[in-house]
């Protein structure tokens, strides 16, 4: 595959003197309003009721103690300058700050070029408003680079990427794609047979000997039931077993983006040593209720004893889902943790899902009485290509 032309600028007219991002928007800005209070607050109540005090904290903290033995002091998560010069990380947080107006900055290629999954590329699904696209994300204190396609493969020379996870992994994944497939040629390597479904994927860029995988691991560890068959009103997980492909290829990995728990919401029996040992949101069976944060913790456990275990040294890179506040990374041999906690400015741009978009031409017969829409994952382009501008900050940081 050769590189993709970067996507062609809309026009919009004038810059409103203050800028929204739900300006313009595909619907009426009450109608918008509305679907984007929906789609947080849902989540938001979920983490509310369903989490016990103190339990958003409680899911990553333990997963640090488990390495260090004991809490150190954090290291402040810092970006380069806009400059591409250090600056003190104390001074620089890249998961607050602002989105500013910046007209152009997120057209930096085609997703339909790319090929992006059909419910992510919400241009060709017709989308009249690109409004979206002209704000870039600006850290409090500091400057965050646009992305720069050679720094990046510079960055993992002779490496394998790996998004680990549910479909926001693979969002990221394929936003990563496209922003590096704009600027140099790659050749798709590897999928699985039912390639539509796109639970397994990878990439080569032979220019800098780089590989790109992304695997559908919805729960880190083993699963089955819903995750695999969306007819199975419930999930099946094994808490104490990997078994998917991700551990099989484990081994082969450099930087590894693990990105999961939007899946821990829905009904789910979990099992431990061959045994049921409780239940979520599934009154159904007679079984404990044991919640979700106690089986995320305990996946992403397993998840990073994985990684840590063959001796090779490389980043893992923890993605967000929820508001927990990180206060920084801890560093640990052989094994570099570094959190990419993207929850707030995420929640901070509803514009960016597709919406109604997800399919095309929603509106091509008139406005339907029920309509499916996507308030979770982002446009490509779109705002989740800002999470690969800051994990390039995050690996150059490394070198």
């Amino acid at each position: 595959m050769g590189a993709f032309q970067p996507l062609q600028q809309h026009q919009h007219g004038q810059k409103p003197s203050t800028p929204n991002p739900a300006a313009g928007y595909f619907l009426p800005r009450t109608v918008v309003t509305w679907l984007a209070v929906a789609c947080l607050s849902l989540a938001l109540l979920h983490l509310l009721c369903c989490s016990p005090p103190g339990g958003h904290q409680a899911v990553f903290a333990p997963l640090f103690q488990y390495f260090n033995g004991t809490y150190s002091s954090y290291i402040s998560s810092g970006v380069a300058g806009a400059g591409g010069g250090g600056v003190e990380r104390s001074s620089c947080d890249y998961s607050e700050g602002r989105w500013v107006w910046a007209p152009g900055h997120a057209r930096r290629y085609n997703g339909t070029a790319c090929n992006v999954k059909p419910e992510q590329d919400c241009i060709r699904n017709g989308r009249p408003e690109t409004g979206y696209l002209d704000w870039r994300w600006q850290p409090a204190g500091c400057g965050l680079p646009a992305f720069d396609a050679a720094a990046f493969l510079a960055a993992v020379r002779g490496k394998h990427v790996a998004f680990v996870g549910d479909s926001m992994a693979r969002n990221q994944a394929e936003s990563l794609l496209c922003l590096l497939g704009a600027a140099f040629p790659y050749d798709l390597v590897g999928q699985d047979a039912e390639h539509y479904k796109r639970q397994f994927t990878r990439w080569a860029f032979p220019s800098h000997g780089v590989t790109l995988s992304t695997y559908w691991a919805p729960f880190l560890v083993r699963s089955g039931g819903k995750p695999f068959n969306y007819s199975m009103p419930y999930n099946l997980v094994y808490l104490d077993e990997l078994g998917n492909r991700w551990d099989a290829d484990a081994g082969t990995m450099d930087v590894v983006v693990l990105t999961a728990g939007h899946w821990f919401w829905n009904p789910t029996v979990y099992h431990r040593g061959g045994q049921v040992v409780g239940v979520h949101a599934h009154p159904e069976l007679n079984n404990t209720e044991i919640g979700f944060t106690s089986p995320y913790r305990e996946a992403f456990r397993k998840a990073l004893e994985r990684l840590s275990s063959d001796g090779r040294r490389r980043t893992v890179v923890l993605g967000t889902f929820a508001p927990p506040h990180f206060e920084g990374k801890p560093i640990f041999d052989p094994t570099a943790l570094e959190v990419q906690d993207v929850t707030k400015l995420a929640t901070m741009r509803p514009d960016g899902h597709p919406g109604p978009y997800m399919h095309r031409d929603p509106f091509a017969h008139g406005v339907p009485e029920r309509m499916q829409t996507d308030c979770l994952h982002s446009c490509l382009p779109g705002p989740v290509d800002t999470f690969n501008e800051i994990l390039l900050q995050i690996l150059s940081r490394g070198r």
